[in-house]
């Protein structure tokens, strides 16, 4: 085998591959589960799936925001084998209203996401566009 610049490899690279079954499996908003924070704590914010989430779709599909829609600011972890999703605020969390965002082209490792399984059938995605944002408010007292 050859690189992009017609150079040999200069040992032998071998790669074991496991194929399993096809993940015919839906994700759905209403499984998750979430701890919210105390009232004047620094305390995260924490979603549980109830099965692992793609890494990097967790990292930029989900988003905190105030009442007014602005974006809080802090750290966000994903812990427990992809499978919990955590906000640690930079500020205390004040009383009021927020919403969790969460773009529907969210996945699995798989690729099904919110809006449908990556192998569909044609006119059965949940959402006539991808990338619609489901909002999930709670209340801080």
């Amino acid at each position: 085998m050859e690189d992009v610049y017609h150079q040999k490899m200069g040992t032998v690279f071998k790669k074991k591959i496991k194929v399993d079954n096809a993940d015919f499996t839906i994700l759905e908003i209403q499984n998750w589960e979430y701890r919210i924070p105390d009232l004047n704590t620094k305390n995260s914010f924490e979603v549980s799936f109830h099965q692992m989430l793609d890494y990097n779709s967790l990292r930029s599909r989900l988003i905190i925001t105030d009442s007014n829609n602005n974006p809080l600011e802090g750290t966000i972890s994903i812990k427990k084998q992809e499978t919990q999703w955590s906000f640690l605020p930079k500020n205390l969390w004040k009383p009021g209203e927020y919403v969790l965002h969460v773009n529907t082209r969210l996945e699995d490792p798989s690729g099904n996401n919110l809006n449908g399984l990556f192998d569909h059938k044609t006119g059965s995605l949940k959402y006539r566009k991808e990338g619609v944002v489901e909002r999930i408010p709670f209340s801080i007292k």
